[in-house]
């Protein structure tokens, strides 16, 4: 495209002058009128040589924004960390981060159900109205594994954010939304939207509760990182029977170890556990509104598990198929994606209901996107109508061997998604 612009002349002798300027994919053709009439134009004039340009300026140059907004990263015995409830903070080690980055990993003891660490540096990094990734790596000081909670739980209350702690260093986080600049709110709590989330004040990065029984538990931890990120419904929202929750008054509960917290601890994924023992999958879907709908708001995976009780029951095949099938449809219509659990073997059911168990899992394996098949990780490869004798503890409900099994398998699949935490950027 041409552009030309006419500049205003005077009253001497005229005297036109034409340039064309190149401007993207077409050119601006710039008329300088310096008076005369309007016969012909002079020469273009020849442009100085480049000897006599200016010196291009040199680039400015910014350093670039810190990711990490913690202080004191290197040092979790500064008085940025704040033990509580008889928790002490030891001498610190040198480790390795996953990507080569060194850090420095401090003895954590954590005697009583109380006992914490909070982060609480003299000014906050937080702002209001913003959510932010906490993260931090830990590992077992000797060879046990366990978990610690990042939030303060009340007892027998919600654990929705259990830590899995092995002696291998982990990378562990969590999500939080700042209601002030010092008061954050987990993004974790069942059917509430972020705005009207109950804060917890600044954040607990360890917390032991009551699940240990009784015991100390020492930790080694340290590259805390704290980074501003979007919002994310990233929780998991689970229905089923009793072999995900076999005490159903406990539900959330954190001494409650079920196949869910293994999922949420391996995945930094808090789960909603809404299984209850002897249901089967018609009550699941007559409760589908009250108990799962309400937990969108910060789900956005539906974990669906159930069967067992109905082959036990007799149920016909179809039937369970299309209870299945609605949850699903109800899940994808509440925002959540649901994901299908195959029905584990069971010492309730006769020949027929075997029959009936086989060709539900057959059916669930070709009929949902996603599928997690704890049937063939559960079942004793020499009888697969059986489960393996180390995971059950009657032929149907899991020893606490099979509660980890379950929920790991129910972690390794490859459609899980969620944020995670940056490269680690120590702080000193």
């Amino acid at each position: 495209m041409q552009l030309t612009i006419a500049l205003p002349t005077s009253t001497q002798r005229e005297d036109h002058s034409r340039r064309t300027f190149l401007l993207g994919g077409g050119s601006v053709l710039l008329l300088a009128a310096c008076g005369g009439d309007d016969g012909g134009s002079a020469p273009t004039p020849t442009p100085p040589p480049s000897a006599a340009l200016p010196p291009a300026p040199e680039p400015i140059s910014f350093p670039p924004a810190r990711r990490n907004l913690a202080v004191a990263t290197q040092n979790w015995a500064s008085q940025a960390y704040l033990p509580f409830g008889g928790a002490t903070i030891g001498a610190g080690v040198p480790a390795t981060a996953e990507d080569g980055t060194a850090l420095r990993l401090f003895t954590v003891n954590l005697a009583s159900a109380e006992a914490s660490i909070r982060y609480a540096p003299t000014v906050s990094p937080f702002v209001a109205g913003r959510t932010y990734m906490i993260s931090f790596y830990v590992r077992s000081a000797g060879n046990s594994e366990g978990f610690v909670w990042s939030r303060l739980v009340e007892r027998g209350g919600e654990g929705h954010e259990p830590k899995w702690h092995t002696p291998n260093l982990r990378r562990v986080f969590t999500m939080v939304y700042a209601l002030t600049a010092r008061d954050l709110a987990p993004l974790s709590r069942a059917g509430l939207a972020t705005a009207s989330n109950p804060g917890q004040g600044m954040p607990v990065l360890l917390y032991r509760g009551e699940h240990a029984g009784g015991a100390p538990i020492t930790l080694q931890a340290g590259g805390l990182q704290i980074e501003e990120v979007a919002p994310d419904r990233r929780c998991i929202a689970l229905i089923g029977d009793s072999t995900q929750n076999f005490d159903s008054n406990q539900r959330d509960a954190q001494e409650a170890l079920t196949p869910a917290k293994w999922l949420a601890g391996r995945l930094d994924m808090p789960v909603f556990n809404r299984a209850i023992s002897g249901q089967a999958t018609a009550t699941m879907v007559s409760r589908w509104s009250s108990d799962m709908t309400p937990l969108a708001v910060n789900a956005s995976w539906a974990l669906i598990q159930g069967g067992i009780n109905d082959v036990h029951r007799g149920q016909p095949l179809a039937t369970i198929q299309a209870n299945l099938r609605l949850m699903a449809t109800r899940a994808e219509r509440d925002g959540m994606r649901p994901v299908v659990c195959t029905a584990t073997p069971t010492h309730f059911a006769n020949s027929a209901g075997r029959i009936v168990r086989d060709q539900l899992n057959t059916w669930i394996r070709t009929n949902f996107p996603r599928v997690i098949d704890l049937d063939a990780a559960l079942c004793d490869p020499a009888n697969p109508q059986l489960m393996a004798a180390a995971y059950t503890t009657d032929g149907t409900h899991y020893t606490d061997a099979g509660n980890r099994a379950a929920g790991l398998v129910m972690a390794d699949q490859p459609f899980w998604s969620r944020p995670t935490p940056s490269v680690y950027e120590p702080v000193a």
